[in-house]
């Protein structure tokens, strides 16, 4: 029984580290100390029962935020419940992080702070 256990953990440990649990694509460029970056977001616009390509990429909403530094970007769920419909959204959204002082620009373009209140 140990065996099977260990078998199973260490399956569900690497798949996690590769699959799709591991999400964040992480920039390649310099990261300030935490506390001075701050994450915002906006829903990429999938709907239920849509294929997924159909929502805005991770690199074509990137260019709303204009000359922004972007320390990482992912894709996340916002955390809400939905009725179960065809054609609401899904509340997949992209995520950015970016320099606190950039905050109030982002905001203008339409982002907000994550994670959703």
């Amino acid at each position: 029984m140990k065996n099977i256990f260990a078998a199973w953990f260490c399956l569900l440990v690497m798949g996690c580290s590769t699959g799709p649990c591991a999400r964040e694509e992480k920039m390649n460029r310099d990261t300030p100390p935490k506390g001075e970056t701050v994450k915002v977001y906006k829903p990429d616009g999938t709907l239920q029962c849509e294929p997924p390509a159909k929502g805005k990429s991770l690199e074509d909403m990137a260019k709303d935020l204009g000359p922004l530094k972007i320390f990482s970007q992912e894709k996340a769920h916002d955390g809400k419940m939905r009725i179960q419909m065809c054609g609401t959204p899904t509340g997949q959204c992209n995520v950015y992080e970016i320099a606190v002082e950039d905050l109030a620009k982002a905001q203008t373009v339409g982002f907000k702070a994550w994670p959703p209140q």
